[in-house]
């Protein structure tokens, strides 16, 4: 086998088989940990869920954040379906908040992640209407037709005039 023929074949093999596993793993979140930097004891759980719009539709793109009772907190990203998902949580409390642009932050407090169970939390935004402030007064603007204050007017008259064509194309 030649050296041309087999630098082709690993350059094949890497980039159709082992650069998908490597970018799936580096989306991977790491285990949840206890106060100690131990895996959290008796098993971890996960979420899951849909962010949809008020039709039903899914949102790509939106931030998702678990947030548990001290404060530590993970993030996630929705794919292009609007599917988000946590692996590996210690079980127990979390607030869960979601947001997407041109949508108002959706808050619920209190989901509860079981040891060796994925629950499913489906998340609906309100899209979120921007604020505008119209101001509108009474004063009115005044047009000074005084003569002294138009010095830089040019007047024609007369043959000035007489030389203006009549055809506006020209």
């Amino acid at each position: 086998m030649s050296f041309r023929l087999f630098r082709t074949i690993s350059a094949f093999f890497l980039s159709f088989f082992l650069l998908p596993l490597y970018a799936q793993r580096s989306y991977a979140q790491a285990p949840a940990t206890g106060p100690t930097g131990t895996q959290a004891s008796g098993g971890t759980g996960g979420l899951t869920g849909a962010v949809t719009d008020p039709s039903g539709a899914g949102i790509p793109k939106a931030s998702v954040r678990l947030t548990d009772v001290n404060g530590v907190s993970y993030d996630a990203t929705t794919n292009k379906e609007g599917i988000y998902e946590f692996k590996a949580l210690a079980p127990g409390a979390y607030t869960l908040k979601s947001v997407a642009k041109g949508f108002a932050l959706f808050t619920q407090e209190n989901v509860e992640v079981t040891a060796g169970q994925v629950q499913q939390v489906n998340i609906s935004l309100t899209i979120q209407i921007e604020e505008q402030k119209v101001e509108v007064t009474d004063e009115t603007t005044k047009v000074d037709v005084d003569p002294s204050n138009n010095v830089g007017t040019v007047v024609m008259k007369g043959k000035d005039l007489e030389a203006l064509s009549d055809d506006p194309d020209e």
